[in-house]
């Protein structure tokens, strides 16, 4: 497996995970539920335009659009299309202590979309709201 990690923009984190599966996460466990944060952005546009590969993640997280969440670049979001802009989204899990996770808007679900391999910032992996295919 190989990941790419660079800068987009100024301080726009990406980072591209050539992994294949991705899986359903546990947005309901305890450190998601309690305490977690409100993000009013979720599903909107964000980024540019562009050829989303089956195989990889582009997570930005300074994308002005998305205020405190992230702009999420992946086949969930594209949804089969070959280009996608980007969608706001938010982490609803991960790591513990790696918070705080959001919960996901009626429409969306909870989808490991980073892999923790070791490869990634801790505070980008887990998973992310994304809609509900």
């Amino acid at each position: 497996m190989k990941a790419e990690i660079g800068w987009l923009g100024a301080r726009g984190l990406a980072v591209a995970l050539l992994a294949g599966v991705t899986a359903l996460s546990g947005c309901g466990d305890s450190r998601s539920t309690p305490g977690s944060v409100a993000f009013d952005r979720l599903g909107a546009e964000c980024g540019d335009v562009r050829r989303v590969q089956s195989s990889e993640v582009e997570v930005d997280d300074a994308d002005p659009a998305c205020g405190d969440g992230y702009c999420l670049h992946s086949p969930d979001v594209a949804r089969g299309d070959r280009e996608s802009p980007g969608m706001c989204s938010c982490r609803c899990d991960g790591e513990a202590g790696t918070g705080p996770f959001c919960a996901c808007s009626e429409g969306f679900v909870c989808r490991e979309e980073v892999r923790a391999l070791g490869l990634s910032p801790p505070a980008l992996t887990g998973s992310y709201c994304v809609p509900m295919p």
